[in-house]
């Protein structure tokens, strides 16, 4: 996994090496200033909504907060009695929200890093969590095929709680906070925030037979668009990406390599170019026209997170982070 810090200034990655690391963008995207190690592999990286912290999850059941300007480790956050799958900064950065294979939430004061809830309810692994843009609620997927919403000041019961057939593996909170998407196995679904309505239900394996379940799901920064990430047999992610309008639920894109999940949602509304990663290979694209602007080769680069400028990218490959910049491009009239 690899993110930009809010400002564009850092960008962090993390390995199933048990590694995080966090590199100076600025200039040449050459200072290292963080990197440590847990214990175990690590699951999920996110920066702080003002870029000042960094928090990772792994499954040696911590949750890790550093500082993301010099690197040091302000906390090591323990509670969770399982591997920790997911994390989430509420949009104020006044929490931090994880979740576990031990089958909970847990809520982190960012003051003074103590949890003030801890959230049950789920009977299984809770693989994905997201806040509402106004911080009072929390969604989750679990493994038990659930998919519950919580507000985090009230009760100890969720104030939604779905059922499906196959396990929820990722959610996501639309800008607006009116509706929520969910990767339930080869489904996609948009359901009502506050009542749990399904509203829309996507079928991937319509549009590409390859599609096997949904690694990540992401809404646009509108709310007009749903973008789900394929994932392979091993949880990984293999190089597709499907796009729909939700006006009209017609599939808008269907993309066979691999990118930025929510800058593809985003579309050229927001994004005049865009990287692509392929086995060889890494081609900028106008987002537009789809027509390619620039290649880079890096073998093996598979994730790829956008600058805000959307004028960058980063990847991830073992060790590596490999950077990408778009200076100029120009027309030649002969």
């Amino acid at each position: 996994m690899a993110c930009f810090s809010p400002d564009g200034k850092r960008v962090a990655t993390c390995s199933s090496d048990r590694t995080v690391r966090v590199c100076d963008s600025g200039g040449e995207f050459t200072r290292l200033l963080l990197s440590h190690c847990h214990e175990d592999s690590v699951s999920r990286i996110t920066f702080s909504p003002d870029g000042r912290l960094l928090a990772s999850s792994s499954y040696d059941k911590t949750v890790r907060v550093w500082d993301s300007e010099t690197g040091s480790e302000i906390a090591v956050l323990r509670g969770h009695t399982a591997g920790v799958l997911g994390l989430a900064f509420s949009p104020d950065g006044r929490l931090l929200a994880s979740c576990s294979v031990d089958h909970t939430i847990r809520l982190w004061d960012v003051q003074d890093w103590m949890t003030t809830r801890v959230i049950m309810g789920h009977t299984s692994d809770v693989h994905d969590i997201s806040f509402s843009p106004d911080g009072k609620r929390i969604v989750s997927g679990s493994t038990d095929r659930t998919v519950r919403v919580w507000n985090i000041a009230r009760t100890a019961a969720p104030e939604i709680a779905l059922h499906y057939r196959r396990q929820v593996d990722c959610v996501d909170f639309s800008p607006d906070g009116r509706h929520i998407a969910i990767g339930n196995y080869r489904i996609v679904r948009v359901l009502g925030a506050e009542d749990g309505r399904e509203l829309l239900a996507l079928y991937p394996r319509q549009i590409a037979k390859r599609f096997n379940w949904a690694a990540r799901v992401a809404f646009s920064a509108d709310g007009l668009r749903v973008a789900v990430e394929h994932a392979d047999n091993l949880g990984h992610d293999d190089g597709l990406c499907i796009v729909w309008d939700l006006d009209s639920q017609e599939c808008t894109e269907v993309i066979h390599q691999s990118g930025d999940v929510r800058a593809i949602a985003d579309g050229a509304k927001r994004f005049q170019y865009r990287a692509l990663a392929r086995r060889s290979e890494v081609v900028i694209e106008e987002t537009a026209t789809k027509s390619p602007v620039a290649w880079f080769h890096p073998d093996g680069v598979r994730l790829i997170c956008t600058h805000p400028s959307g004028s960058a990218w980063a990847g991830a490959v073992g060790n590596y982070i490999h950077f990408f910049r778009l200076e100029t491009i120009g027309t030649q009239r002969g």
